[in-house]
């Protein structure tokens, strides 16, 4: 079901490929892993064949929005942090960090919303107004390593280190 979910998706997409891993949310053990390639001249997707690198287990990628989950961890779980569940923060959908914008997914009218709602809706705008109340690149470093960024993850399928930047 995953491979042929996964097919669908990279073909409709015309995607360069796609992976896709599914796991126990309980247990963390993995149900389904699949890799698929671009599709080729017949319009449809590719499942990768046997020796094709297993991207799923091999692949390096930057963690998304599982950053704000863990940014978020990190603040409410810092004693010297006022954060908690129910803190609110007025939300604009973009701000100004350095020279660069931050910008949640689409475009909103600033929005009271708390803690909880910042990662309801995966806002990348509240969860970086979030840590800059309360976190500091040291600690965030300590909270992405302690997450087991940087690390193997011992499946046994030739996966390297991750990459965690000082």
């Amino acid at each position: 079901f995953a491979e042929r979910s996964l097919i669908d998706q990279v073909t409709t997409q015309r995607a360069n490929g796609g992976v896709v891993i599914v796991l126990d949310v309980h247990t963390g053990d993995i149900l389904a892993m699949a890799n698929v390639g671009a599709p080729d001249r017949t319009g449809y997707a590719q499942l990768a064949g046997p020796t094709d690198v297993n991207l799923a287990a091999t692949g390096v990628y930057e963690p998304g929005s599982t950053n704000k989950v863990i940014t978020i961890a990190t603040a409410l779980d810092s004693d010297s942090c006022d954060v908690t569940p129910d803190s609110g923060f007025n939300v604009p959908w973009r701000i100004i960090n350095g020279d660069a914008y931050i910008k949640d997914n689409s475009q909103h009218a600033e929005q009271w919303w708390t803690t909880r709602d910042i990662l309801a809706k995966s806002s990348n705008v509240g969860t970086s107004m979030i840590a800059e109340r309360c976190l500091t690149p040291t600690t965030m470093h300590a909270a992405m390593r302690n997450f087991g960024y940087g690390t193997r993850t011992n499946l046994g399928l030739g996966e390297p280190n991750g990459l965690l930047i000082p």
